[in-house]
C-alpha cells in the first residue's frame, strides 16, 4: 500500500531523561551565571541603585558562592560537551535511520485496527465479537482519493507486513543505541503480537458463529486503546504528518478506477509468471 512519508524529528526529543536534565541543569546554570555576574569584579554597564543591588556585592564578602558558581559553569560545559550534544547527536540519528521503517510500521498497525473494526462486530462492555462480516472493503484516508482494498487474506499479510517493519526498526544497529526510553514506545508491549491474536481471534469467531457455537470469542478493548496510544506517541516521536484516519470508499468511480487498476496487475503479473518464478532468491535479498 503507497503512502505519504514526511517526517521532522525535533530538536528535543523530551520523553528521553537527558533532555529533562538538560533543562533542570540549564536553570541552574541561569543561577550560576548571576552569582559569577554579582560575585565578579567587573564594572557595571548600566550604573544605577537597582542594577549595584542586584549585581555588585560587597568585596569583602564570602567568595563561597562565587567559587561555586565558576565550578558549577565549568561542569555544564562539560556536560554539554561531553555528554548532551552526543546524546542528541545519536538519537536523532537512531530516529532518522529508522524513519521510513517506522512509518511503515505504524502505518500498517493503523490499517490492521481500522479494517478489523470493519469485519467485526463487538460488543466492548464485555470485550466479545458478536458476528463478523468478513468481506473485500475499498478504502481510503479521509481527505485522500486513493483508494486501496482489504479482505481476509490482505489482512493476514497486514499483519506479516507490520511484523517485518517493526523487525527493521528494532535490528537496526542505530536504534539499539539510542536512549532507553525511545525503546520503551517499541519493546514495552509486544504490539504484534496483539495485532495477530486479534486476527486469530476474528477468524475463530467467523467459525463460532457459522457453527453456532455457544461460546463467544473475548478480546481487550484496553489493551487495543494501549496499542493505538503508543502508536500515536511513536507517530509524534518522528513528527510524521498528521494522519486524519481512514473511511470506507463511497465513490463508486473511484472504486471502479481500483478494480480496473488491479485487473491490469494481475494480467500483468500472469503474462511474466514464468519471469517472477525464475527470479533468484538473492535478486529479491538485494531489494531490502
Amino acid at each position: 500500500m503507497e503512502s505519504k512519508f514526511t517526517y521532522k524529528i525535533k530538536k528535543h526529543i523530551w520523553i528521553c531523561d537527558y533532555e529533562r536534565l538538560w533543562v533542570i541543569l540549564s536553570g541552574l546554570m541561569v543561577l550560576s551565571c548571576y552569582l559569577m555576574v554579582r560575585g565578579s569584579t567587573g564594572s557595571l554597564i548600566w550604573d544605577n541603585a537597582v542594577m549595584r543591588f542586584l549585581f555588585v556585592s560587597d568585596s569583602n564578602e564570602d567568595k563561597t558562592l562565587y567559587n561555586i558558581a565558576i565550578s558549577y559553569f565549568a561542569a555544564y560545559v562539560f556536560y554539554i560537551l561531553q555528554i548532551y550534544i552526543p546524546e542528541r547527536s545519536k538519537n536523532r540519528k537512531a530516529l532518522v535511520a529508522t524513519a521510513l521503517e517506522t512509518y511503515n510500521f505504524t502505518h500498517q498497525v493503523d490499517i490492521f485496527f481500522f479494517v478489523w473494526h470493519q469485519f467485526v462486530d463487538t460488543d466492548l462492555s464485555e470485550g466479545v465479537i458478536k458476528y463478523t462480516k468478513i468481506r473485500k472493503i475499498y478504502y481510503n484516508e479521509v481527505g485522500e482519493k486513493a483508494v486501496f482494498t482489504s479482505d481476509r487474506e490482505d489482512l493476514g499479510k497486514t499483519v506479516q507486513r507490520a511484523k517485518e517493519e517493526y523487525e527493521k526498526v528494532v535490528n537496526n544497529p542505530n536504534f539499539q543505541k539510542c536512549d532507553d526510553k525511545i525503546m520503551q514506545l517499541f519493546l514495552d508491549k509486544d504490539i504484534i503480537r496483539v495485532i495477530n491474536r486479534l486476527y486469530q481471534i476474528m477468524l475463530s469467531a467467523e467459525i463460532m458463529i457459522k457453527t453456532k457455537a455457544t461460546i463467544m470469542e473475548t478480546f481487550s478493548n484496553e489493551e487495543i486503546k494501549d496499542i493505538q496510544s503508543i502508536i500515536k506517541n511513536i507517530q509524534k516521536l518522528y513528527g510524521f504528518s498528521e494522519f486524519k484516519g481512514f473511511e470506507i470508499t463511497q465513490d463508486k468511480k473511484l472504486i471502479n478506477e481500483r478494480d480496473k487498476m488491479d485487473k491490469q496487475m494481475e494480467k500483468l503479473i500472469l503474462e511474466n509468471l514464468e519471469y517472477f518464478h525464475n527470479l533468484p532468491k538473492e535478486y529479491s535479498e538485494s531489494l531490502h
